[in-house]
């Protein structure tokens, strides 16, 4: 099945996604889009980029910077994890987005846990909060090159290293029964601009 493009000229070529929910209106419209990204990234193409998470390998870890798309879950508490989510700063549920804090792009890999501190910002509700800050809602351009949209040599500098931080709370650790182990990973989240973790990794 194929999808007319916004122009009403039929594209048999993908050549984008719209991943943002309140642009791509309608549940249905929105589960098909997030399909279409999995199958155009692969489906276990985090596991290359951040061994340490042993999530389900389909979707980006909250806990990483690496992706802020409809294919990135939630930040799960830190000590409870999943299904217990960190709230936006309004104290709503709707999912918050980790990026790395400017310092962090000059720590020494052995000192990452010392020197680089981590923000938490808003997933966006609305088109006018997406257009004020659309990298907190869309493919990262790392993963449009995953997906083919773009060349490597089109992938700003910056936008290849990638962080995660604290404990496997995408995976296995947390405080429910169905958890394996207890989270052992100290975070510092009393400050929401200044995140700091004991455990911190860049890929």
């Amino acid at each position: 099945k194929c999808s007319t493009a916004l122009t009403g000229v039929p594209i048999h070529r993908l050549v984008g996604g719209i991943t943002m929910p309140h642009l791509a209106e309608g549940g249905e419209w929105r589960s098909q889009m997030h399909e279409i990204v999995h199958g155009i990234s692969g489906y276990e193409f985090n596991n290359n980029l951040e061994a340490a998470r042993t999530g389900d390998g389909m979707h980006v870890p909250g806990s990483c910077t690496m992706d802020h798309s409809s294919l990135q879950g939630p930040i799960w508490d830190w000590v409870q994890g999943a299904p217990t989510s960190i709230p936006r700063s309004d104290g709503k549920d709707g999912g918050l987005r980790l990026e790395a804090n400017s310092e962090c792009d000059d720590c020494p890999d052995d000192d990452l846990a010392n020197c680089c501190s981590f923000r938490y910002l808003d997933s966006p509700f609305t088109a006018a909060e997406f257009l004020a800050n659309p990298e907190i809602g869309s493919m990262s351009p790392l993963m449009q090159y995953i997906a083919g949209f773009i060349k490597m040599k089109d992938v700003p500098k910056d936008k290849r290293t990638y962080y995660c931080m604290g404990s496997d709370t995408d995976g296995s650790c947390g405080e429910e029964d169905f958890h394996v182990k207890k989270c052992v990973y100290t975070v510092d989240d009393s400050n929401r601009s200044k995140v700091k973790s004991e455990f911190v990794t860049r890929a």
